[in-house]
């Protein structure tokens, strides 16, 4: 989509270094990653501080104003207009004052009263913006962003099919390999921390206990755990997201079933906790848990208040969620775990 970067911006503007960049190669997911903080006017010093830059630079493999300097010269990116630059820099309110002080229409859109006041011929106020480096996405680099968010989506859809199919065929090893492998190569990963390259196993455990479990939860409000709930559950856990694609949004959430949604929601919940616990007893050091619930009396049931600041060993944690749990939003409460010395 993209050819490769070779000239370089001659006039640097003030925010630039001011020795002449060095040769810059971005391949074209690279590229268009960058260009996407700019599909809006933006201002350089803001969306790109000391830490976003450093973090840019890490992923770019290059100094960010390098890489601008050579995306304006490919003619991706430009320096926003005036106008542009007053819808960048100032809030709605702030240009309908501003307008107003200039005698010219100040009701409509954000967009259109920054145009009347870049047009009135009484705009000194504004020759200051002219020496900010505001910049934006050519029509081309807009096109080029669009369509790859576009084709993002329907790789994750793909994906997210593929893994509904393996979870209806049981293979669950499988199943987590493909989210694992689709995070690892993310330009931005899902989750702090998380090392995808061998997350698998953790999910693998959690998948296990979602198709396996029995929660009292689901018994007592649903009379057990449907197929259905549990593969939501399961593609909960897998993309950390209640929010699917259109195809496995008509299979799974049958028009956002507010039940199904939450029995799968408590699922997921009862396996984590279950883990929870299970990896606190490999430890054998003495460790018990608390059980917490959420403060707030009018939406939390008698069964959850009344566990509430417990102490338990770890051979007798409490099910979570709580069976006999009746708020409407589900089960709140959190079991955390207490070291002896806090005992």
């Amino acid at each position: 989509m993209f050819r490769k970067l070779f000239g370089f911006k001659k006039d640097n503007s003030p925010d630039e270094p001011t020795t002449k960049p060095r040769s810059v190669q971005l391949d074209s997911n690279q590229q268009v990653q960058f260009l996407s903080l700019f599909t809006s006017p933006a201002d350089v010093a803001k969306r790109l501080n000391a830490n976003h830059t450093a973090l840019w630079e890490d992923k770019l493999g290059a100094p960010v104003f390098d890489v601008i300097a050579a995306l304006t010269d490919a003619e991706l990116l430009r320096e926003a207009t005036l106008s542009e630059k007053l819808e960048a820099s100032f809030k709605l309110s702030e240009l309908k004052e501003m307008a107003s002080s200039q005698g010219v229409k100040a009701s409509g859109k954000k967009a259109d009263i920054a145009e009347r006041i870049a047009s009135s011929s009484r705009t000194g106020f504004c020759d200051e913006l002219g020496g900010r480096n505001i910049l934006i996405c050519t029509d081309r680099a807009q096109d080029a962003v669009s369509e790859h968010k576009a084709a993002k989506k329907l790789d994750l859809e793909r994906a997210q099919l593929r893994t509904l199919e393996l979870l209806r065929a049981r293979n669950f090893s499988e199943a987590c390999n493909i989210v694992c492998r689709y995070e690892e190569a993310q330009f931005y990963q899902r989750g702090i921390g998380v090392n995808w390259k061998s997350a698998d196993q953790r999910l693998f455990k959690e998948i296990t206990i979602i198709f396996k479990a029995n929660p009292g939860f689901h018994k007592s409000r649903y009379g057990g755990v449907s197929q259905a709930s549990r593969e939501l559950a399961a593609m909960f856990s897998l993309w950390g997201t209640e929010r699917f694609g259109r195809v496995i949004s008509d299979e799974l959430l049958d028009n956002n079933d507010k039940n199904r949604v939450l029995a799968a929601r408590m699922l997921l919940f009862f396996a984590r906790n279950k883990l929870q616990v299970d990896q606190a007893k490999r430890l054998s050091q003495g460790y018990r848990f608390e059980v917490l619930k959420v403060k707030d009396r009018n939406s939390t049931c008698l069964a959850c208040r009344s566990d509430d600041g417990h102490l338990y060993d770890l051979d007798n944690v409490p099910e979570l969620p709580h069976p006999d749990c009746n708020c409407e939003v589900g089960c709140r409460c959190n079991a955390v775990l207490v070291p002896p010395s806090n005992r």
